[in-house]
């Protein structure tokens, strides 16, 4: 029987101002959207640049408009650790598959529902999170987005966690590759634990970056080492 291989055990470490994080592993930060913005609300707009700050504002929902500066402020010091530069004077720009890159590292941000993460490694990642939401009728995308042998895994276990398991995976390796969604998810198995793109192979950890989450890294790396920060 097929089976998905999830890290169910996964320690999620303090990110503190002292800590040396090792710049050839993967770090893998987990922020908590509300309760990071309520420590940043006074101090984002010196970190943000004057373009996210006028998108920023658009955002119609309150919610939206938080999780964004969330994101770029973590972001933007997070990076600064890495390239010893003041979070401000870091220079984000869309490489040619529109993917966001700095020189130097490379990262990889996703978000759903509260919480944010946000991956930095050597080498290109791909990361995803989906809140599972149990109410949702996920079979009509199954059929044709998703693999006979992905099919297979969920007419066995048919639970919402198999299904965001599964997509969290498929966005992880499209995302790392830079393709982004593609028409043809379907023939894209992402039950392996390495999938070749664009002749590059990456390598997939699924894991649960909270109870009611799903979340996947794809990394070049086979030998890497993925670190958990707790980002606060």
């Amino acid at each position: 029987m097929v089976l998905l291989n999830i890290n169910n055990d996964v320690k999620w470490t303090a990110a503190k101002k002292d800590v040396a994080f090792d710049k050839s592993a993967i770090n893998i930060f987990r922020i908590n959207v509300n309760e990071y913005f309520n420590q940043i609300s006074n101090v984002y707009e010196s970190n943000l640049s004057y373009t996210e700050l006028e998108k920023a504002f658009r955002f119609f929902k309150e919610s939206d408009r938080k999780r964004y500066i969330v994101s770029k402020y973590a972001l933007r010091n997070i990076l600064s650790y890495f390239l010893l530069v003041s979070p401000a004077k870091i220079s984000i720009y869309k490489s040619e598959n529109k993917k966001p890159a700095v020189s130097g590292i490379e990262f990889n941000v996703t978000h759903s529902k509260s919480y944010i993460l946000i991956g930095v490694s050597p080498f290109k990642i791909g990361i995803d999170i989906e809140h599972i939401d149990h109410h949702f009728n996920y079979h009509d995308i199954t059929t044709s987005s998703f693999s006979p042998e992905e099919l297979q895994l969920i007419s066995n276990q048919n639970t919402s966690s198999n299904f965001y398991s599964i997509w969290t995976r498929k966005e992880a390796v499209l995302k790392a590759s830079g393709e982004g969604l593609i028409d043809n998810m379907n023939e894209l198995n992402s039950l392996n634990s390495s999938i070749t793109r664009k002749q590059v192979k990456y390598y997939l950890q699924s894991f649960m970056p909270d109870k009611e989450y799903a979340g996947c890294i794809a990394f070049e790396e086979p030998e890497a080492t993925l670190n958990y920060w707790d980002y606060q």
